[in-house]
C-alpha cells in the first residue's frame, strides 16, 4: 500500500531527524596501506554478492541487526511499522588489505570488513532512520579508500564501477521483492554518496519511481569521481 501524502510525511521526517538524529561521524582516514598497483591496469575482482541471501545485507527490517538500535531508553525499535523504506549505502571501511580482501574491491565475505561496517556506519548512521523507515543496507564490493587519492586514481573508475554494479543489483532486488510501492528515502555517506548519486540518475531522475522518492540524504562527498 502506498503512502499517499508525501508532503506531510516529508514534514514529519524532517522533525524526526531534528529531534532524534545522532551526528554523522567521519569514517574516512588517510591512514592504511594501499593495495598493490597492477602493472597492466587490471586487478582481480572478488565474487559478486547474491542479494537473495540475507547475509549479504548489513541491515534488513526482517533481521536483528545494528540498524534496530535506538539511543537512550525512551525510544523503541520501529522497523516493523515504519511508513517508508530507507535504502542506505554505507561509506568506505576498506582501508587496509586483509587476508581475503587484498586488491581494490572488498570481498563481501570478509568478516573483518563486515564487522567494521556493522559496528560503524550501520550502528551509528543507518540507525538514525530507525523510526522513519524500514532500513535496507546492502553489503557491496566497496572500493578501497585509496581510489580517492592520487596513488589509486588509475584504479578508481573500475573499482567504483564494480562497487556500483552491486548497488544497482541490490536496489533492483529490493524494488522487486520488498518495496511494494512504498515511499523511498535514499541515504548514504562518502563512497555511499558517490554511488547514491548514480543510483538517483539511473533509477529516479525523469522516471516514474521519482514519485516515490521522499528525500535523499547524501553527505560526505561534495564531488564525484564519476
Amino acid at each position: 500500500m502506498r503512502f499517499c501524502n508525501l508532503n506531510a510525511y516529508r514534514s514529519e521526517l524532517r522533525l524526526f531527524l531534528r529531534l532524534c538524529a545522532l551526528p554523522l561521524f567521519l569514517l574516512l582516514s588517510t591512514c592504511g596501506s594501499a593495495p598493490k598497483l597492477p602493472a597492466n591496469g587490471s586487478f582481480p575482482v572478488p565474487p559478486p554478492p547474491e542479494y537473495a541471501s540475507p547475509a549479504n545485507w548489513a541491515a534488513l527490517p526482517t533481521t536483528e541487526d545494528y540498524a534496530d538500535l535506538t539511543p537512550g531508553d525512551q525510544l523503541q525499535d520501529q522497523q516493523a511499522n515504519a511508513r517508508a523504506d530507507v535504502f542506505f549505502l554505507h561509506p568506505t571501511h576498506y582501508r587496509n588489505t586483509t587476508e581475503s580482501s587484498t586488491d581494490w574491491n572488498a570481498n563481501v565475505y570478509d568478516l573483518e570488513i563486515n564487522e567494521a561496517v556493522d559496528d560503524g556506519s550501520i550502528k551509528n548512521q543507518a540507525s538514525i532512520f530507525n523510526a522513519a523507515g524500514k532500513i535496507y543496507a546492502p553489503r557491496y564490493r566497496q572500493a578501497n579508500l585509496k581510489v580517492y587519492y592520487s596513488e589509486g586514481r588509475k584504479m578508481a573508475k573500475r573499482a567504483l564501477d564494480i562497487a556500483y554494479d552491486d548497488i544497482l543489483r541490490a536496489f533492483d532486488y529490493y524494488l522487486k521483492n520488498h518495496n511494494n510501492g512504498r515511499p523511498i528515502i535514499i541515504a548514504g555517506h562518502s563512497q555511499g554518496t558517490t554511488h547514491a548519486k548514480r543510483l538517483l540518475r539511473d533509477r529516479f531522475d525523469g522516471k516514474p519511481l521519482q514519485q516515490q522518492l521522499v528525500a535523499a540524504y547524501l553527505p560526505g562527498r561534495y564531488a564525484s569521481l564519476r
